[in-house]
């Protein structure tokens, strides 16, 4: 599937940081994965997903449900062996890197 410029705005749109306490945008997706915006979603993050390193890869991948459901925070800390408020600092790191990264290239 090719990536428009139009799914790499969306996918930024997507991760964008409202205000603290609000769930991201993407949280509505997540768990229907038949639907287009997930799969327009997750097709721009597998493409890019190199961007940041493996650890956050996994992170992000257990957030976002590649390979199963999606995690909760909680239980991907169980998997890392950090806590859940580590997990949020990583999921926000990487995803800020992987906009910044779309942003440069776009």
């Amino acid at each position: 599937m090719k990536i428009t410029i139009e799914d790499i705005n969306y996918f930024i749109f997507m991760i964008k940081r409202e205000k603290l306490g609000v769930r991201k945008r993407y949280f509505s997706i997540l768990h229907n994965k038949d639907s287009d915006e997930y799969k327009r979603f997750i097709n721009v993050y597998l493409k890019y997903k190199k961007v940041v390193s493996e650890r956050e890869q996994l992170v992000l991948d257990s957030v976002y449900g590649v390979n199963g459901a999606p995690l909760k925070l909680k239980e991907v800390a169980q998997i890392i062996k950090v806590t859940p408020e580590r997990v949020r600092q990583l999921v926000f790191k990487s995803e800020r890197e992987m906009a910044t990264f779309l942003r440069q290239k776009y």
